[in-house]
């Protein structure tokens, strides 16, 4: 635990389509982890992805706003 090791935690990986049941899981994950102070790495960049999608648009150019709007702070 963060508060007795005195060291900083990343999760490793968090994602999803970011729809359906799925956004409701990561509001409530993303909720939490900024509730401890955690840090995180959202997968995933690329469009490609065939389970999870990405950050980007099929365009490698566009963000995918919804997943951005996420307050991760």
């Amino acid at each position: 635990v963060q508060e007795v090791t005195g060291q900083p935690i990343v999760i490793g990986e968090i994602g999803g389509v970011y729809t359906g049941k799925d956004k409701v899981w990561q509001d409530w994950a993303f909720a939490q982890i900024r509730k401890r102070g955690m840090g995180l790495f959202y997968f995933c960049l690329n469009p490609d992805s065939d389970d999870t999608g990405g950050i980007l648009l099929p365009d490698w150019t566009t963000t995918n706003d919804g997943k951005l709007a996420v307050d991760t702070r």
